[in-house]
């Protein structure tokens, strides 16, 4: 009769291994996409962020892993003991330091020898300790496919007409961000030239993407409004983010605030021209 309780003791245990590992990430994370439980025997609070970079205008392309490590107040800590690996690359550890005595110590990929990262694939995030063997520390899933030629919208457009952005073909849903850039002249001829970024409060947000109610097709229209000179200057560019975005699954215990997210982001820049010249 022991012996029975013994395995049925042991099938349990393991069935709670499985629960932890296969469902945590669905069941403890807030809106942000943060654990908010703390693992038992967690060290550190751990922020992973791998992103899949393009950008248009000019061409660039990158692929980024960072990993910070923070205690239990939240403060970044050194850990030169602990090395990690990507699928068997290791990652770089780096401190950097701010104007004072504040130091910033993280991982990332190798700028030299990135690796060429897949769409729609697993990635295992390995951990070792003062050189032991590495153990399983999470696990990210890239986005599904994504690029520039999903996407139909000009290099070049007129401010007095709506722009239009369409795409074809999306098999995940993404964020599409739009923030313009303003150009001031004074009475002397000189230019201000003022960038906008993402928290800009004019940003524009829309979720596009197949789900119940949106399609794999779409179009999003940037109303003529957006582009009207005003105070601030003559809107002169516009840039477009679309980003997709999987959250991952650790695997190994961390502190709650912790995030885990693969990221493909495509980046567009428009020349607006004033007037009524033509677009193209």
């Amino acid at each position: 009769m022991s012996f029975v309780l013994a395995v049925a003791a042991l099938l349990a245990a393991i069935a709670m291994a499985w629960v932890w590992q296969g469902s945590r990430t669905k069941e403890h994370h807030d809106e942000t996409g943060a654990t908010t439980k703390d693992d038992v025997g967690a060290q550190w609070q751990a922020e992973v962020e791998l992103e899949q970079l393009s950008e248009t205008r000019p061409h660039y392309e990158r692929n980024r892993l960072k990993l910070v490590l923070r205690n239990a107040k939240g403060r970044e800590t050194e850990t030169p003991e602990v090395s990690f690996e990507l699928d068997g690359q290791a990652l770089e550890y780096r401190v950097s330091q701010g104007n004072y005595y504040d130091r910033h110590p993280y991982y990332r990929l190798s700028e030299t020898n990135a690796l060429a990262l897949a769409a729609d694939t697993d990635y295992t995030l390995a951990l070792r300790t003062n050189q032991s063997t590495p153990s399983p520390f999470a696990r990210l899933h890239t986005p599904a496919p994504l690029s520039p030629a999903h996407f139909e919208l000009p290099v070049r457009h007129a401010s007095h007409r709506d722009l239009a952005i369409t795409w074809k073909g999306l098999r995940q849903q993404a964020d599409l961000l739009i923030y313009k850039t303003h150009t001031l002249s004074d009475g002397q001829g000189n230019q201000t030239i003022e960038a906008g970024g993402p928290y800009a409060v004019d940003a524009l947000r829309h979720r596009i993407g197949p789900d119940q109610q949106t399609l794999r097709e779409g179009r999003y229209v940037v109303p003529a409004s957006y582009l009207a000179a005003s105070a601030a200057g003559d809107v002169t560019a516009l840039t477009i983010e679309v980003e997709a975005a999987n959250r991952g699954q650790f695997l190994h215990p961390v502190l709650k605030g912790s995030t885990l997210t693969a990221k493909r982001k495509i980046v567009f820049r428009v020349e607006v021209m004033e007037g009524r010249e033509k677009s193209g």
